[in-house]
């Protein structure tokens, strides 16, 4: 279900507890040493496109998402780990805040183009390049181990509808 928008997710330091929420939960290594923007966590949203299964062809599209915590970052504490907008970046729990701001051009605030990350990073001796370029890398090669069974999947898609523009369902 798509709709989690932040529910559910917590900071634990046990495994056990973490692993005993539920069947269905993911449970990750929190970062405790982000690199943070302005002294605020925030993550990117990459927008990747696969034309093709075989032969694999994929596009990476210039522009993406970045969405920031709304409380500037502590370590994980005992006194903070309750503190979602300081540890989490979801959207549905960040907005809700009264600090939350958004530019009209998205260069700055809470949630901002990625266009505008790529920028801070040069300007403060970063090089926005080779995370670019990380990125494209890791993006191939997650789809390359996965092309097997994409095209498997593709060729066994079941076409269930076509609407008036020629668009197809599938399932």
């Amino acid at each position: 279900d798509g709709s989690c928008q932040g529910k559910g997710i917590f900071l634990t330091d046990s495994a056990e507890r973490a692993c005993a929420f539920s069947p269905a939960a993911v449970a990750q290594t929190y970062v405790e040493t982000p690199f943070l923007i302005d002294n605020f966590k925030f993550d990117i949203r990459i927008y990747v496109l696969v034309t093709s299964c075989d032969p694999l062809r994929v596009y990476l599209y210039d522009e993406g998402l970045a969405r920031f915590c709304t409380k500037q970052y502590n370590a994980p504490s005992v006194e903070n780990a309750q503190e979602t907008i300081m540890h989490l970046t979801n959207y549905a729990i960040n907005k809700k805040q009264e600090n939350f701001k958004c530019s009209d051009d998205g260069s700055t605030g809470f949630k901002r183009t990625l266009t505008s990350v790529w920028k801070w990073l040069d300007e403060h001796g970063h090089s926005s390049q080779k995370v670019i370029d990380s990125i494209s890398r890791l993006s191939v090669s997650t789809l390359l181990a996965a092309q097997p069974l994409l095209v498997n999947t593709a060729r066994n898609l079941n076409i269930t509808s076509r609407d008036d523009r020629g668009l197809a369902s599938s399932e």
